[in-house]
Order: structure tokens, then sequence, then C-alpha cells
């Protein structure tokens, strides 16, 4: 795996692993050095406090990297979240039980193979070209059925099984088409979308659209923009 990463990469995946998913540094407004980890700051009603993840205080603070790599290391931390809920539908392809509050979208009313390559183009889409770094650390994290040991033969296995369970992920993803789905423009625009709406200006519902007519595109690749306005008009409310 570590041929197809930068050193960059590296150096950003390797943080993450020893961070646990959510965890917060919690600081004050004052600059006066007085750190802590509390996983519940973003509760807190303080106003003195200020909740940070921890991975951007170690990237900004500690490493003294760009703003910009801590943003993307924070970006990554949530992508290894959804891709180890993806990562056993992708092995297995049954019938995918996704929590629509997890992913925070709605999710299309569409056969498993659909849906499946919905929900991996939309993370690729968030995470664009880091979503091989954030499959590498999630196959690091991905439970498994082999415990942990000193046996070094036995711990060697754990790691090819890792390997292996990346690079099917990967496979599958470039068989799907996804590898650079962010690159992928809309086949129509807002002002298509209000006419089908019969609408005078956007706003939330011309997004919402947006949105579903995104997923639609995932789910048929060779699809047209006259067959998504179809779609769209069927599934549109009616007017009274």
């Amino acid at each position: 795996m570590a041929n197809i990463l930068d050193q960059r990469d590296l150096v950003v995946s390797m943080i993450l692993p020893a961070v646990p998913l959510g965890a917060l540094v919690v600081e004050t407004s004052k600059a006066n050095g007085h750190l802590r980890i509390d996983p519940d700051a973003w509760v807190k009603i303080e106003p003195k406090w200020v909740g940070i993840p921890v991975v951007n205080h170690i990237i900004r603070n500690s490493l003294k990297l760009r703003a910009s790599d801590a943003d993307t290391v924070v970006s990554i931390h949530c992508a290894v979240e959804k891709f180890i809920s993806l990562i056993p539908f992708i092995e297995s392809t049954e019938s995918i039980q996704i929590s629509e509050a997890e992913w925070g979208i709605e999710i299309l009313d569409l056969p498993v193979t659909s849906k499946l390559r919905i929900l991996t183009g939309l993370l690729l889409r968030e995470i664009k070209g880091f979503w091989r770094v954030a499959l590498m650390v999630s196959t690091l994290l991905y439970p498994n059925d082999i415990n942990h040991t000193r046996d070094i033969s036995k711990n060697n296995f754990q790691l090819d099984k890792r390997r292996k369970v990346f690079e099917m992920v990967e496979n599958a993803i470039v068989g799907l088409g996804l590898e650079e789905v962010w690159e992928l423009k809309p086949l129509v625009n807002g002002k298509d979308i209000m006419n089908v709406l019969q609408l005078k200006s956007g706003g939330p519902l011309v997004r919402d659209w947006q949105q579903k007519l995104i997923q639609w595109q995932l789910a048929h690749p060779s699809g047209t923009a006259e067959e998504c306005l179809d779609w769209m008009r069927q599934k549109r409310p009616k007017r009274e």
C-alpha cells in the first residue's frame, strides 16, 4: 500500500489510528496553554471553552503544518468511519442497512448495487484524492476475527489479511468507475431544476434536489440529462 501514498499522506495516516475517532482537545479562548482531552467538548456551554478535534491540534500546533493539512486530516478522520461501515457490504454485497443520520443524507430507495455505488461515490466526492489514505486507515481499524497475539507469524497473517481487504475494496471502487468520481459533472443545473419545479428562484429545495440528482446520476452512470429530468418529474411533489 505504501507505494500509492506520498510522504505527507503517510504522516497523516499514521497519526489517525492513534487518536480516538471524535476525540477533542478543549482549550480556553485565552492563550494560556491549558489543554485537556474531552470527548464531550462540543456540548459544553461555558463560553470560555472551545472544542477542536485532537488531530487538528496535533497537525497545526505540534507538527506546525498548514491549516489545510489539519482540515484534510479531519476530513479523512470522518471518512474512515464511513469507509468502515461500507467494507462489509463491498465484501459481501448484502442488503445495505446504513443509518441515514450517520451519513447525513436521505438515501434513494434503489437496489443494493445502486446504493453501494451511491454511498461510495458520495464518500469519495467528499474526500477526493485522499480516498486511498482513508481506506488504508479504515483497513487498519477494521475489526476482524484474528486475535491480537505476539506470534510473529500470526501478526504477519493479520497484516496480509488487511492488505487483501484494502486491495479488494480498492479494486471494487475502480471496478465501479468511481476512482475519480469527484470530477463528475452534474447532468442538470439549478436552472433546469427550477424549471421542473416551476420556481422563480433557488433555495433549499433546489439544493435538496441537486443532492438527489447526484445520487440518481451515481446510480445510473450511463444516464442522460433528459432521463434524469424525467425521473425528477416523476418524483417531484404534485402541485395543487
